[in-house]
């Protein structure tokens, strides 16, 4: 996830995990669904690290971060209790959206790549309505991207 414009690394955030038995399948490879679990795992603790819990602010606010589009490359399989590292990169934050890129290794290899597109919203009856990213959140999502607005 090198950023284009300067050639350098551009990775907001890095979340370590352990591939549980559970999260493999019949051939004893991570059944593919689970690498977007890992994503949104990562996703959540860089919202931590940015400093907002997104679970507490669910719960007294209403807040929402659904995903609206995801997608995933697939290159080396994981099994059952490697140690794999999912890099978090800020590829863009806009008023009500962000995209967040992935990529899960293992040793320093490359296993998987993916993204995921988020709204930020509140709940309300029938679904979320979309609204502007808060102002600290916004913030810290571009300051971790290095790259400006």
């Amino acid at each position: 996830m090198s950023d284009p414009l300067t050639g350098g690394e551009r990775v907001a955030h890095v979340t370590h995990l352990r591939v549980r038995f559970g999260e493999t399948d019949a051939a004893g490879i991570v059944f593919y669904p689970n690498l977007f679990t890992y994503f949104d795992v990562a996703a959540q603790e860089l919202f931590r690290a940015c400093g907002f819990a997104v679970a507490e602010r669910m719960r007294e606010e209403g807040a929402a971060l659904p995903i609206v589009e995801s997608g995933a490359r697939f290159h080396l399989p994981l099994l059952h209790d490697d140690e794999i590292a999912v890099h978090t990169a800020v590829a863009h934050v806009g008023t009500k959206s962000m995209r967040l890129e992935h990529r899960v290794e293992r040793g320093g290899r490359v296993c998987c790549e993916g993204f995921e597109v988020r709204v930020f919203g509140r709940r309300a009856a029938g679904g979320v309505v979309p609204e502007p990213i808060p102002a600290a959140l916004r913030e810290a999502l571009v300051a971790r991207r290095g790259l400006g607005a």
